[in-house]
This record gives structure tokens, C-alpha cells and sequence, in this order.
């Protein structure tokens, strides 16, 4: 059990683009579930490591037509849909620490609309849904493509509210995927592959 500042920091570092499928599912088999769901920062860091700009810089620039092809930057974002953020009334700061802070200095960090208005877990999870839309709107206007997979199992299934924000993310609903099981999530996987065609990794010189 981790008390104190680094409780629940147990994220594996993220992987960067990468050819060599081996390490990746490596990787992915190490995984541990732990903790809740902020789904606005795990879309950002994806975003980040397709970014030609700091902290990874791996990504080619956007719009990029190197040899006649333009380069595509495509995200799968899979979740649960629960943005989590709980209130705790009982503490100084009124809430678990999550990306935007605390409910009591986490004002800058919201969309306008959410401000002032932290008082409970309902809003909590409604400011981080509002984070979430405004980084989907962010990033396919700086040109990525955005595909969601809503995973909903009988002990965890996902509610119109998620569902609402996973197809508005994508920007067209016909991206938006809804698995039961592993079978689904396997079609699921497949059908966006299709969708979005013959693709290769190309990492910059």
C-alpha cells in the first residue's frame, strides 16, 4: 500500500512509437489495472506521443507529405467512459487529487462553463467529460483522428453520459464502438482497422 504524495502513482512509463511489435505486447502484458479513470489525460499523453512537439517530439510535423503520402496521426482511445473525480467534503482541498488538481484550486485548469461549480463527484466527473470534449475538439482540429471504444462489462457498464461523450469526442459517430466482451472489443479493434485502411508505422529519421 503507497500513502502520501506518490499514492496511486503506479503508471508504467509510457512507450514511445515504436516498429518492434514484440516489446509493445510485452508491455501491454505487464499492465496492472489500479486506481480510477481520467479519461482527458490518458487521451492527452496519447496525443502528446503522436505530437512532432516536446515531451516526445517522435511524430512527423502535421500535414506531412513526405514521398507523396500524407501522414495520418490516429488515436483508438478504449474506456470505460467514467470520468472519475470524487468529492471528499470531509478535507481541506474537497476532493481526490486528479490532472486539473483539487475541486478547491482547479478552477484555471476547466473550461469556463465548469468553474465554480466543483461540489460534488457528479461535477466532478461532468468538468473532466467538458476537458475531455475540448482535447478531442483540439486535437482533430490540429488534424488527428479520433476512434473510441466503449468497454462495458456487467460489473462496470458504461451509461448514456459516457456513451454521449465517447461519440461526441470522435466528431462522427460512425468511429464510436461499444464492446461487451472480448470477442467485441476484438471486432471492434478489427472494424476500425478497416475503417482506417492500410497503415504502416513510419518513425522519423
Amino acid at each position: 500500500t503507497v500513502y502520501g504524495p506518490n499514492y496511486s502513482c503506479l503508471s508504467k512509463p509510457l512507450k514511445r512509437m515504436s516498429t518492434d511489435s514484440a516489446s509493445i505486447k510485452t508491455m501491454i502484458t505487464g499492465l496492472t489495472a489500479n486506481g480510477a479513470t481520467n479519461i482527458h489525460e490518458g487521451l492527452m499523453w496519447g496525443w502528446r506521443t503522436l505530437s512532432p512537439l516536446a515531451p516526445f517530439s517522435d511524430g512527423v510535423a502535421y500535414g506531412d507529405t513526405t514521398g507523396g503520402i500524407k501522414t495520418r496521426k490516429i488515436i483508438v482511445l478504449m474506456t470505460d467512459g467514467f470520468n472519475s473525480w470524487a468529492a471528499a467534503n470531509n478535507t481541506i482541498d474537497k476532493s481526490d487529487y486528479e490532472g486539473p488538481g483539487y475541486f478547491s484550486n482547479a478552477d484555471l485548469r476547466l473550461p469556463p462553463s465548469k468553474r465554480g461549480t466543483l461540489n460534488s463527484s457528479s461535477a466532478g466527473r461532468a468538468a473532466l467529460d467538458a476537458l475531455t470534449l475540448e482535447a478531442c475538439a483540439n486535437a482533430r482540429a490540429a488534424g488527428v483522428e479520433i476512434w473510441t471504444i466503449g468497454f462495458s462489462v456487467s460489473g462496470d457498464q458504461i451509461d448514456q453520459q459516457g456513451l454521449n461523450m465517447l461519440n461526441a469526442c470522435t466528431g462522427d459517430t460512425s468511429k464510436s464502438f461499444v464492446a461487451t466482451n472480448a470477442t467485441g472489443l476484438n471486432n471492434a479493434f478489427a472494424s476500425i482497422g478497416n475503417g482506417i485502411g492500410n497503415l504502416r508505422v513510419a518513425l522519423p529519421d
